[in-house]
């Protein structure tokens, strides 16, 4: 477990179980009109003791701010909690009853457990079931219902601590919780777990606050390497929406006397913490001056910064920057110095910092120097290399990678001409070599990428003089083979200045150049697929998803900007150019919580699929049918009602809609009812296969049933067919189905071309409406005025 997880487990607010379960009992009253479950989990009888026993005042929080006194509050909320299950496992039929004797098996086996060296069971590992199965199973602990564990773990006291040890009583609580919940859902009364599911996932962890003024919180955060100003402004920009600010009124329900930060913990670790895929750094120390076209590199687990351009001068300094302690200082170095330069480039070999080439501001560079980093007494020297055989010619923007003890340079720019040889220089025999390559040669070029994946170096993108190149070479180092890769996908555009990094079977390329504007697009090349993948931003890519994030932990557009890949699978980018002006920020950008979107991406279409295909239209299985002529459509009451208040309603209220199997549905053909259902259990439609009539029917299915995704997509599918010949009609069934989107598209359309409109046998359909003339009317006033 992290420092900073053990840290904010002291902070976290406790006590979220009432508030959760009497937001939900009482939806449910006022839905059902009666006590929720009939004798079910919570029934009223001795539902207020429960609250009583887990439910602090406010006062008691503001008390309870000693650490070890949280810890007490939290034991004795989940002792209640314990207790509360034993007592209502008592209600059950004997013969579902957890018996003493299936305890003592249970405690037999934990003692085996122990004996055999384990520390204990984690909650993480109960919740991560597939990852560890055996070991789960051997305690014979039902871990199938997810959302048992999700809700008693979350109320078991220290909440967030996904690795503490649970104690035999936690585990059988456990197990007695799942009991309960298996016994309930077979009667149809589990609806607690059903809302935790549908909607109270993201209500359990709204529930769980941490409270501190902003000096605190601003001094706590910093335990984090966070260096948060102490202000409001400060704090929203490094959290977000996980740090919610108290002001005035606000503030003094907890505190009059200063402004509160209420932390979501749970939200920004969880949440917003995942979702920020990209997130800047403000490290202390020494920063860097404003620079581009210079390189970084990873040694020892520091980023060394040398060179670059400022927009006035080519610049010699070397900055690093400590991952471990995120702080910035100016390297001192002795020996043979190297000039100023920038677009020069590096490799790293043992300790040493190869640099090659560059442009001084006045002239080419062909030097090549290294920098031993491990010096004695700590202090790093430069060495200038001479070597044997003959050396390159001097250039700018090319290449240079590492491979078993040899440097490969590749193409570059000496201010007439690009190139494309392959010249690697043997470190060890101090020589510079001119191989005869084989195979299909790239086109020469400048300011590409060359990556390194096993014994190949992946050439990617460039500027060959005349055009921006998206072509993807491979070289074999072993057999000194050019091979251009065909790939899927959609290519990333002819890019220069751009940067590429590997981590794992993966090339992550970001930024650049493109002739008409700097980029921060990210694109990513996987080996095993040969796919180029490009993950958005704001959750529109291909096969990734990026959640929204704040904007302001994306970089923004560069060029000549450094990416450096961290053995943690993280992504440093430094600097650049942005089209106004050289640039010195600090981002990373995590592929691990990346690469996680992606299982989870696909776990999701997974469980679409499957739902589709084994859920949706099952007879074998359903417990509702809607009849549309003489055909029937199979489905499920609880999946509907999760999805929809109206189907809710519909289900669980006292109408004679509530009893019946079969509901017969008019005025909808059976195809757009069809595609409807299918929405409602997948969440997914080919909009390319539908006509107009088909819109909209489901549009007025999707009004009716108030599905608002649904209702969005086919409002903005409908408007293409907004014309002088159909906006009339577009109008009125608009303004039927409350389409609020579709209407505003039809007005405006109409008052833009209403002299000729008005003139149509159709325009006199709007008579028949006078609220819309009413509108209209108003509108063409306000549009002349």
């Amino acid at each position: 477990m992290s420092v900073a997880t053990k840290g904010l487990i002291e902070f976290v607010n406790p006590y979220k179980l009432p508030k959760f379960v009497k937001q939900v009992h009482l939806q449910m009253r006022e839905i059902e009109g009666r006590q929720p479950f009939g004798q079910g989990l919570y029934h009223c009888n001795n539902y207020e003791n429960l609250i009583k026993r887990l439910t602090p005042t406010r006062q008691q929080y503001r008390q309870s701010k000693e650490i070890e006194t949280r810890k007490q509050l939290a034991t004795q909320e989940f002792q209640a909690w314990t207790d509360y299950i034993k007592e209502r496992t008592l209600e059950l039929p004997q013969q579902h009853q957890v018996t003493g004797k299936q305890l003592n098996e249970l405690r037999r086996s934990y003692e085996v457990f122990i004996a055999k060296g384990e520390k204990g069971l984690r909650p993480s590992e109960l919740l991560n079931v597939f990852n560890d199965y055996t070991r789960v199973n051997q305690f014979m602990i039902p871990v199938d219902n997810w959302c048992v564990l999700q809700m008693v773990h979350y109320n078991m006291g220290y909440p967030m601590n996904m690795n503490r040890l649970l104690t035999f009583e936690e585990i059988a609580t456990l197990v007695q919780t799942k009991v309960l919940a298996t016994y309930e859902r077979s009667l149809g009364q589990d609806l607690l777990f059903r809302e935790i599911c549908s909607y109270g996932y993201w209500n359990l962890f709204d529930q769980s606050k941490g409270y501190m003024n902003i000096k605190d919180f601003s001094n706590f955060v910093k335990i984090f390497k966070y260096n948060v100003e102490p202000t409001l402004g400060g704090i929203l920009k490094e959290f977000g929406f996980a740090a919610n600010l108290f002001q005035g009124e606000f503030a003094k329900e907890i505190d009059p006397k200063e402004d509160i930060v209420r932390f979501d913990f749970f939200r920004y670790l969880f949440l917003e913490r995942n979702l920020m895929i990209w997130r800047k750094i403000d490290p202390s120390g020494k920063q860097p001056g404003d620079r581009a076209a210079h390189s970084c590199d990873l040694i020892m687990g520091k980023l060394f910064i040398f060179g670059g351009w400022n927009g006035m001068n080519a610049l010699a300094d070397i900055h690093i920057y400590d991952l471990n302690s995120n702080q910035w200082s100016e390297l001192q170095t002795n020996g043979e110095l190297p000039s100023y330069r920038n677009n020069h480039t590096t490799a790293v070999y043992q300790t040493k910092l190869y640099v090659h080439g560059g442009h001084n501001g006045n002239t080419w560079l062909d030097d090549l120097y290294y920098l031993e980093t491990n010096g004695q007494h700590g202090q790093a020297s430069w060495y200038k290399v001479h070597p044997q055989g003959q050396i390159p010619t001097a250039r700018a923007c090319h290449s240079l990678n590492i491979v078993s003890k040899k440097l490969y340079l590749f193409g570059g720019y000496d201010g007439q001409e690009c190139f494309n040889e392959i010249e690697i220089y043997d470190i060890q025999e101090n020589r510079w070599l001119q191989p005869t390559v084989s195979g299909t040669i790239p086109t020469a070029r400048n300011a590409h990428t060359m990556t390194r994946y096993k014994e190949n170096l992946y050439l990617f993108g460039g500027h060959s003089g005349a055009q921006h190149l998206q072509d993807l070479h491979v070289f074999n180092t072993y057999k000194l083979e050019w091979t251009q890769v065909l790939t899927k996908g959609t290519l990333p555009k002819g890019l220069r200045g751009h940067t590429a990094n590997l981590i794992q079977n993966n090339i992550y390329v970001f930024g650049g150049y493109d002739g008409s504007g700097r980029s921060n697009d990210l694109f990513i090349f996987n080996f095993l697929t040969y796919q180029w993948v490009i993950p958005n931003h704001h959750g529109t890519g291909t096969h990734l998803q990026m959640e929204e994030v704040a904007l302001s932990q994306i970089p923004q557009p560069r060029q000549r900007h450094s990416a450096t890949a961290t053995e943690n699978d993280l992504i440093y980018i430094f600097g650049g150019f942005d089209g106004n002006k050289w640039l010195n920020d600090l981002y990373v950008l995590d592929v691990g919580l990346l690469e996680n979107r992606t299982i989870q991406e696909e776990n999701y279409q997974r469980v679409i699929s499957n739902i589709h295909k084994n859920l949706f239209n099952n007879e074998e299985l359903s417990d509702i049918a809607f009849l549309i002529g003489n055909q029937k459509i199979y489905a499920h009451k609880i999946y509907l009602a999760a999805q929809s208040l109206q189907f809710k309603a519909l289900f669980f209220s006292d109408t004679k809609e509530s009893d019946q199997e079969t509901l017969i549905i008019e005025n909808y053909s059976y195809k757009s009812f069809y595609i409807f259902l299918l929405f409602v259990y997948t969440g997914f439609i080919n909009v390319a296969e539908l006509d107009i009539e088909l819109m909209g029917e489901i549009l007025s299915l999707a009004d009716q049933y108030l599905i608002d995704g649904l209702k969005n997509l086919m409002q903005k599918s409908i408007k293409k067919y907004i014309s002088n010949e159909t906006v009339c009609d577009l109008l009125i069934f608009a303004q039927k189905c409350s389409a609020h989107s579709l209407k505003n598209a039809c007005m405006n359309h109409l008052l833009k071309n209403i002299n000729i409109i008005s003139e149509s046998p159709k325009y006199e359909k709007l008579e028949l409406q006078p609220s819309l003339l009413t509108e209209i009317t108003r509108a063409l006033l306000q549009h002349k005025e």
